[in-house]
């Protein structure tokens, strides 16, 4: 995949769009994604290979530690697709949890539900809609707006999603809903969740 950077980089030159995102994607999944992002910020393309190219340069920049930078790239309000909401989502989460417990954390939190619900407005695929759900359940969570929490949650359950974080996702639900002294709520969770019963 990667040889001497000169080499490299003459390699490169003579790719295609599509080759280059190839190429980037296979670098961000091997555990490259600095330099997928580093490759892919030289570039600039038109049409719809320019939309591929930001959406796979957010998801390096994301791998990378580097959610504003992923936000930087990603087109907002009426311009943004499915797939840009859901990314936004991801990097609005992930600067909320860099900057918490801290100035500011909050506001990142709320923007990850507002892009999390626009993601769940257009039509995704079922995946993409769980991921949704997820995002916007985990940071309703954190910012105390436990109605939207819940309705991700029945969500899920209902479409049976296989979230691996699910037990972890519950659990900090079932607190949030004690702390706010709705007990027939965390009663009615922990049926949902029989590993995590007694914690409850």
């Amino acid at each position: 995949m990667s040889g001497p950077p000169r080499l490299d980089r003459r390699l490169a030159a003579g790719l295609s769009p599509r080759e280059h995102l190839d190429r980037a994607r296979s670098l961000r999944i091997s555990g490259r994604p600095k330099q997928a992002a580093s490759e892919l910020r030289r570039l600039k393309w038109r049409g719809q290979d320019e939309t591929t190219r930001r959406r796979e340069l957010a998801r390096a920049e994301l791998s990378a530690g580097s959610p504003s930078r992923a936000l930087n790239v990603l087109p907002s309000g009426s311009s943004a697709g499915a797939e840009d909401h859901l990314l936004r989502s991801r990097a609005f989460r992930n600067r909320g949890w860099h900057l918490f417990p801290g100035r500011g954390d909050q506001r990142y939190f709320r923007d990850c539900v507002k892009a999390a619900e626009s993601a769940i407005d257009v039509e995704l695929s079922e995946d993409s809609d769980s991921a949704a759900h997820v995002l916007r359940l985990e940071c309703a969570t954190q910012t105390g707006q436990l109605e939207v929490t819940l309705e991700s949650w029945r969500w899920l359950e209902s479409n049976r999603s296989a979230e691996p974080r699910r037990e972890w996702l519950g659990r900090r639900l079932g607190v949030a809903m004690a702390q706010s002294k709705k007990l027939d709520t965390v009663r009615a969770l922990s049926r949902t969740l029989k590993s995590q019963e007694r914690c409850l």
